[in-house]
């Protein structure tokens, strides 16, 4: 079993993080690889999802829990590894802070190398999940609400709250 942690602030509103990255219907496109998702069955707050991952020419399943507006709970079941992730979001004056667990099992011959691939493992959830949330979460705060995106760049460049 890998265990793994990261995070990061995002200069937007935790509401706005949080339905950007519980919504299935972003992850195509935003996230490195999804090239569709589709949703097998809900069941209260559990959503099972059938993802394609273009990039690993995979598919593979993700069961999703959503406690709104700051936890996220995916199990993730692919090829080479099984875990569970979760997105804990929390409110800042900056924004929202984002941190993100892995707990994950590797599969196959991916197993002999769990003792290599933390650091690997770390980098791949910045690069395929941590960032991509932040860019277009960012992204959105800054068309949505322009003044005070333009406020709070010139609080940071002047280095005042």
């Amino acid at each position: 079993m890998i265990y793994v942690e990261v995070s990061d602030t995002i200069q937007a509103p935790r509401d706005e993080v949080f339905a950007f990255n519980a919504d299935f219907r972003n992850w195509a496109g935003a996230f490195p690889g999804v090239t569709s998702v589709r949703l097998v069955q809900e069941h209260h707050e559990e959503r099972v999802f059938e993802v394609f991952d273009s990039v690993k020419d995979e598919r593979y399943t993700i069961v999703q829990r959503v406690r709104a507006p700051e936890k996220i709970v995916r199990e993730i079941r692919r090829r080479t590894l099984t875990g569970k992730a979760t997105y804990t979001l929390t409110a800042t004056t900056d924004g929202t802070r984002i941190t993100f667990t892995m707990n994950a099992s590797l599969r196959g011959y991916y197993r002999l190398l769990g003792p290599f691939m933390k650091g690997q493992l770390s980098k791949s959830l910045i690069a395929y999940f941590l960032e991509p949330v932040k860019r277009v979460a960012e992204a959105r705060g800054q068309r949505l609400n322009p003044i005070e995106s333009e406020t709070r760049a010139l609080v940071n460049m002047n280095g005042h709250r």
